[in-house]
């Protein structure tokens, strides 16, 4: 899978499951087992932190969020 389309899929994971952590949001990014392992480190620090850092996802605590999601009550 291609570093564009792993974002692609953490942003879609992401706005169809708001307040994940990053093990779940990681799991229903990348749900097959194989590569797995290797795919962690990818996922951290290609993926998240660059979505993170680019706005397009927040944290709150350990959970995060699609920035359009609202977590305001």
């Amino acid at each position: 899978m291609s570093i564009d389309k792993f974002k692609q899929a953490a942003i879609d994971a992401i706005i169809a499951h708001p307040g994940s952590t990053r093990t779940e949001w990681f799991l229903r990014t990348f749900p097959t087992e194989q590569h797995r392992n290797s795919m962690w480190h990818t996922f951290k620090f290609h993926i998240a932190l660059s979505l993170i850092l680019g706005g397009h996802v927040k944290a709150e605590g350990d959970r995060f969020f699609h920035i359009s999601h609202n977590t305001q009550s």
